[in-house]
């Protein structure tokens, strides 16, 4: 049986640091802070690399960035654009258009698992009952 090893793009560890950083300059109301050891970047790619399919690789990056509060402030923000850029530079389309929606789930990951984020970003849907009011 042969295996075919897909290629994706990944972002590095100073890749998210940048466009984190970005996201402080564009915000000032957020706290810049220390950020927590760069082994928590390290194994939210490895477990991005791991997952099957492009959309579960994204959804890890957009769960598990926030979920493991690597910064101070600005991690579901910072978790939200990896993810695009993530999407993107592999050819595929982020659905969520509602930004708001969007930012409720980053904010509120712990209520889904990974598979549903990846539909989500997939279709944009996702079971907004399950999101606090």
């Amino acid at each position: 049986m042969n295996y075919v090893e897909e290629k994706f793009w990944y972002p590095s560890i100073d890749y998210i640091d940048t466009k984190h950083s970005d996201i402080l300059d564009d915000n000032p109301d957020k706290y810049p802070g220390e950020k927590i050891p760069p082994i928590n970047l390290i194994d939210v790619l490895h477990e991005a690399r791991v997952e099957p399919g492009v959309y579960r690789k994204a959804a890890v990056l957009f769960k598990e960035i926030s979920r493991r509060h690597v910064y101070e402030d600005g991690n579901t923000t910072t978790a939200i654009l990896i993810t695009i850029d993530f999407l993107n530079e592999n050819n595929r389309e982020f659905a969520p258009e509602d930004q708001d929606l969007t930012a409720k789930v980053g904010n509120n990951h712990g209520q889904f698992k990974i598979s549903e984020i990846a539909d989500f970003l997939k279709t944009g849907e996702i079971n907004e009952e399950r999101l606090p009011k």
